[in-house]
């Protein structure tokens, strides 16, 4: 809209001569003539930047599950407001501009004429300086492109940063097929290692399988044992996450057949167990 509107506006005030000597209606006539011309040249390269920004969307509409309910909406509310914008830029702003532009010559110097010409002499006069010290510029300009060439090697590559939740949750991987009582007795040594040889634990409360309306289906042998830790301040058996990751592992390997996954709770996974179940757990 914006480029049609100022690319309309420009050819009336250059055609401004010949127009103040029209009648009305050979005016509006005329008026409609420069528009159509001016929108249909200004639209024929702005419709196919807009295809291609709109053929850029594809990939997201083809994706699916979490991923497609996450972007689609986005790729979809994007696609819609381009597509409504052509058919305005079709429409609606070539008639509104042929009725509401008129030609005429500005003589007074306004505020933006008065700005442009300002930032035209002191680019003038920039360009003036920088092409008779073109050493020097292009000096700086080299160092400046080595240092962010050195600087994008050195950033960090992964897209999504880490989250630290500053809580565990250990998942025991126990035999397909193993019953439920079996499974109780494995995570209930779990807790009463991690309680009895960790300070930095506050609580711990087990999940086992799914609930009655599973958003994360899982079997009997499957649990989730989840720690939420006190403050690091207050701890002294490691300095970081992983130095106590590993502490826990290397504790648990007291239980035969055992194998542990180190993963971080979900909101819902650390809030809902322990309101219900802290009392049972509070250390």
């Amino acid at each position: 809209a914006v480029i049609i509107v100022e690319f309309i506006a420009f050819q009336m005030t250059k055609s401004v001569n010949k127009l103040n000597g029209l009648s009305k209606e050979e005016l509006q006539t005329e008026k409609d003539a420069i528009t159509l011309m001016s929108a249909n040249k200004m639209m024929s390269s702005a419709v196919f930047g807009q295809i291609i920004i709109l053929i850029v969307f594809i990939p997201i509409f083809s994706l699916a599950g979490v991923e497609g309910k996450m972007f689609q909406p986005m790729a979809l509310t994007f696609s819609f407001a381009l597509i409504g914008t052509m058919v305005l830029c079709f429409t609606y702003v070539p008639a509104i501009s042929s009725i509401l532009i008129k030609p005429d010559v500005v003589d007074k110097p306004n505020f933006s004429k008065r700005l442009n010409n300002w930032l035209a002499n002191q680019y003038e006069h920039f360009l003036t300086r920088a092409l008779s010290h073109k050493k020097a510029i292009l000096t700086v300009a080299s160092v400046i492109l080595i240092g962010s060439v050195i600087l994008f090697n050195s950033m960090g590559g992964e897209f999504v940063p880490t989250l630290d939740e500053g809580d565990f949750v250990i998942q025991p991987v126990l035999k397909t097929g193993t019953s439920l009582s079996s499974t109780i007795a494995t995570t209930t040594k779990i807790e009463q290692i991690l309680i009895d040889k960790f300070p930095e634990v506050d609580q711990i409360v087990t999940r086992i399988g799914a609930a009655e309306v599973p958003t994360d289906p899982m079997s009997m042998e499957e649990s989730d044992v989840i720690i939420t830790l006190k403050p690091k301040s207050e701890w002294t058996s490691a300095k970081s996450k992983d130095e106590l990751a590993d502490l826990f592992k290397e504790a648990l390997t007291i239980i035969p057949g055992l194998e542990v996954e180190f993963t971080q709770p979900m909101e819902f996974e650390l809030t809902l167990p322990l309101k219900l179940w802290a009392k049972t757990w509070k250390f």
